[in-house]
Formats: structure tokens, sequence, C-alpha cells
């Protein structure tokens, strides 16, 4: 089929399992392609799968590649049926009890079993997921390994915070950070909170005293940012990292109130940058916040210790400190371009050495 016909329908079930037309948080992985019959018929030795929702290939063809598989888990797709984010039938996937699932997770959780075969090694980014993963029946018989994404040191590094308020025409005393690639039409983003703070500080600070910054892709979400009580500014969809590290360093504390994330890249591209992070007690931000030190992590789902940690940051002087900002950015070294290449050589190794 098209792609422009598997994307529309894909678009048009996620609205009607979740009521919002941009969501993205179910994939069936049901049309036909043929990815298979390319990487049969390609030199490679080694299939590395990412992301693969969506339809990008269906769960058949996964099963009729002759190649060796390692799958990144970007989410909790691949270990549940057809929803990405955690659900509270999780133990009945790692179970594999059929009868617990309904209908529609049921055949693609059949379909998963079958094809799942195939895949030799599973790479988890976090330690709950890796844990998840060992005890799934879909993958507790393969090679675990715990890995983590990487960014890029040399330009995610603290700056000096006036000189970036000034070149980014920022004028407030203090700025909140919050932003993804669908940061207000995502709901697992969490924008509620983003507004429901607004309403909290706003009775607190001057106009003059705080702002909010924004950045993602907001096209079709300008109506959600008007419930937004403090002044702020959108930079909309950001390409450039340059700019993006600038943003980090202008402010002051990075909003993280997602419900659930894998691996929160903007968390540890803030802390390299010398920006703490707030954020509920969960998934890869457990692995990349150290409560109390670079950030906070709140107990789920507390909005109000959540607010107020976000207002110690704003109040106290210590997360400006440049030495501080510096140490913050030595904690994230394992997250290195050159860390984490090392670790990915040294894991294709071992694959290729068991083969």
């Amino acid at each position: 089929l098209p792609k422009k016909i598997k994307a529309l329908f894909n678009r048009f079930y996620n609205f009607l399992i979740t009521k919002n037309f941009y969501s993205s948080e179910v994939s069936l992985n049901i049309f036909p392609t043929r990815i298979s019959n390319l990487i049969n018929n390609s030199n490679c030795d080694l299939v590395h799968f990412h992301y693969i929702g969506s339809e990008t290939i269906s769960l058949n063809d996964i099963g009729n590649i002759n190649k060796k598989i390692i799958f990144t888990f970007h989410d909790f797709w691949p270990l549940q049926g057809i929803r990405h984010l955690r659900t509270n039938k999780i133990k009945s996937f790692l179970k594999g009890d059929l009868k617990k699932m309904n209908i529609i997770d049921k055949i693609i959780f059949k379909k998963k079993i079958k094809n799942f075969k195939k895949i030799s090694v599973a790479v988890l980014l976090n330690k709950e997921m890796y844990n998840f993963s060992k005890k799934s029946i879909l993958f507790k018989r393969k090679e675990l390994y715990l890995m983590r994404n990487s960014i890029n040191q040399k330009i995610y590094k603290p700056l000096q915070k006036k000189k970036c308020k000034k070149e980014l025409n920022l004028n407030k005393k203090k700025y909140i950070l919050f932003g993804s690639a669908t940061p207000f039409s995502d709901n697992n983003k969490n924008f509620k909170l983003v507004v429901k703070l607004s309403n909290y500080l706003i009775k607190k600070y001057k106009e003059e005293d705080l702002g909010f910054i924004f950045f993602g892709n907001s096209v079709n979400d300008k109506k959600l940012l008007k419930r937004i009580n403090i002044e702020y500014i959108d930079f909309g969809f950001l390409k450039n990292e340059n700019k993006i590290a600038q943003l980090y360093n202008a402010s002051d504390v990075l909003l993280c109130p997602s419900y659930y994330e894998t691996l929160n890249q903007m968390a540890i591209e803030s802390i390299s940058c010398g920006t703490p992070v707030v954020a509920f007690n969960q998934g890869g931000l457990k692995d990349i916040v150290s409560n109390g030190v670079n950030g906070y992590l709140i107990r789920k789902y507390s909005f109000t210790n959540f607010f107020e940690r976000v207002e110690y940051i704003l109040n106290n002087k210590k997360f400006i400190n440049q030495s501080l900002r510096k140490e913050f950015h030595k904690q994230m070294r394992k997250y290195s371009n050159q860390s984490v290449a090392r670790d990915h050589a040294e894991m294709y190794k071992n694959v290729f050495k068991k083969n």
C-alpha cells in the first residue's frame, strides 16, 4: 500500500483509540511491507531496529528477515500489544496471558510471539525497562543490553547565561523551559501540568521576573498556548543544536512532567548544559536525574510537590553557580557520543563473536 494510505490509516486508528488526531500512541504494523527483501538481498550482516511503529515494517515482514537482528526499545510497544506507552496490563503482557488481552492486542501479540523469534538481541535504554524485558515471554531468553542515548557534549555544555539571554532577546530575570517534538498535543508530555504551574506561579512572581520558553512543533497547537497565564516565548521547531543549547543555558529549570519517558534526551542535554531538571520519578528519568543534586524527582503524580520544587530552584542561587553547572556537565559524560559509541562497538563485537 502507498505510504500516504498507511499513514492516514495509522492516524485514523490512533484517533479512534486516543481521541487525539495528532497522537501516535498505538501501532498495529499489519500492512504488508517488502523491507525484508531489501535487507536479505543486501550485503549487511546485521540489522539494528530502533523505532519501527506507525507501519514502518510489518510484523510478518520481520519474520522474513534472515539476518541477525538487534532491537533498541524506545517505548513499551515491543513488550505489549498495540500501545507504545506502558499500560496497567503490563504484567499480563510480560507473562503472555492472552486471556487478559482485548481482541486487537491479542492478535498483534500473537504476531509478535511468532515473528520476534528472529530478534537475537534487545537493547534497553533504562534500568526499569531492562528489568521488565528480563521477565517478558517475548525477550527473557534473548541477549539483553543496557545502553544509553548519546549527546554531543561539545555543543551541550555550560555557557554564560547572561550572554545567551541577550542573544535570544530574553529580558526576564528567570525562565522556565518546556519542549519536545510535539510538546502540546502529545498527551504523554503532560502540558496540562505546565498550564497549572503557570496558574500557581503567577500569584508569586511579578511580570518582569518570570517567563516561559517553549520549543517544538507547535503549528497545530497555538490555541493550547493561550492557556498559559505568564508571558512566554515560543521558538517553534528548532533544528539548530547550538540554539537549543543556548535555550538550556538561558533557562533556570527544565520541566519534564511526562507520564512516562524511556530516556528523555532533553533532560540529558539540559543537565549537560548545567540547567537542573524537575521530573516525575519514572522510567529513564530515574537514571538521569540525581534527586537533590542536578534536579528533583517527584513522586508520581504529586503536582503540589512538583510546583514547590520548581519554585525552590527558581529562588535558589546555588543552581546558577558556574562551578556547579560545570559539575552537572561532568555527570553526563557517560552520555557523550564517544562513550556511547564505545559501548555499542563492544556490543557489536560480542554479537558477531556468538554468530
